[in-house]
Parts: C-alpha cells; sequence; structure tokens
C-alpha cells in the first residue's frame, strides 16, 4: 500500500493514474532503466520534493532515496545481483564526485560504530 497523503487529490490522481497493472511506472522503460518523462516528471517524482512527502531533512534527501533505491533493486533483482552492483558503481561516483564518503567506507563506519556500541 502506497501512503500518498503528501499529495494532493490532483497529484494523487495523476500518481495512480501513472502506476501500471504490473506496479511499475508506465513511464519506466525498463530495458533501458530510465525514465521516459524525465525531464518533464511529475514533482512527487523529483528528490527535492521528498522532504516534503516524508518528512525528511534536506541532508539526508540523497541517502534516503538511494537507500529506497536499493531496497527496490533488491525486491526485483535480489541483493546479490548486476542492476545492484551497477547502482551501488553509479553511487560511489556520484558520492566521489561530491566530495561525499563513498559507500562501502560509509557502511565499514557504521559497522565500526556498531560495534562500539556493544
Amino acid at each position: 500500500e502506497r501512503d500518498l497523503s503528501g499529495l494532493t487529490e490532483e497529484e494523487q490522481d495523476l500518481y495512480m493514474s501513472m502506476v501500471g497493472s504490473d506496479g511499475w511506472c508506465i513511464n519506466f522503460d525498463k530495458d533501458q532503466k530510465l525514465c521516459g518523462i524525465y525531464d518533464d516528471r511529475p514533482s512527487f517524482c523529483r528528490i527535492e520534493r521528498f522532504s516534503t512527502l516524508y518528512g525528511l531533512e534536506e541532508d539526508d534527501l540523497g541517502d534516503s532515496a538511494a537507500d529506497s533505491c536499493r531496497e527496490h533493486i533488491a525486491q526485483v533483482y535480489g541483493e546479490v545481483s548486476t542492476e545492484m552492483e551497477q547502482f551501488d558503481l553509479l553511487q560511489d561516483k556520484v558520492r566521489e564526485d561530491a566530495g561525499w564518503v563513498l559507500i562501502a567506507e560509509d557502511e565499514e563506519q557504521e559497522e565500526e560504530e556498531e560495534e562500539d556500541e556493544e
């Protein structure tokens, strides 16, 4: 069940009209793994809108979106898959270009923090 409470009634109608019978967005090209209306996508498909939709701090938007994508990829293709590997490589490139910590380093740091708490 999708929580659409952060959308206006008009946006909810548009959102539901974009969901295909298989649950995927009708504008998503599954072969190319690309959005067919990316430049003209609705505001609820834009990361900037996630803060108001999901009550997230601006600094948490990127990680939250990545976590959501990672969860979806795992459900569709599996935790260990070419798609997950490609996504993680892309995320590492984005993080590196932005001067952020790489995913592997971030995961190592989280594990160390968990061990310290025990």
